[in-house]
């Protein structure tokens, strides 16, 4: 299971001038799953890491989790 780091993605949330709310719906999913899986009662997927750290901005997954098992199937229609 990934762990966020819930720090530094406050920290990028902020320097993006975005909510967790904005971010859910550009993730494409409901804000409640954003906060399970941000809160380590749901994995993230492969794609929904990448969108991550493109919407915040993030170069490298490391920097924003502290460990990056994730769950690499169900990718989102239109991702890659």
């Amino acid at each position: 299971m990934a762990q966020i780091d819930k720090r530094v993605l406050r920290g990028a949330l902020g320097y993006q001038g975005m909510t967790m709310a904005q971010l859910a719906r550009r993730l494409g999913i409901n804000p409640a799953t954003l906060y399970r899986k941000i809160n380590g009662r749901s994995d993230f997927y492969l794609w929904e890491v990448s969108a991550i750290c493109q919407a915040l901005d993030i170069p490298r997954a490391e920097q924003l989790f502290l460990s990056l098992a994730v769950t690499p199937t169900k990718q989102k229609e239109g991702r890659v």
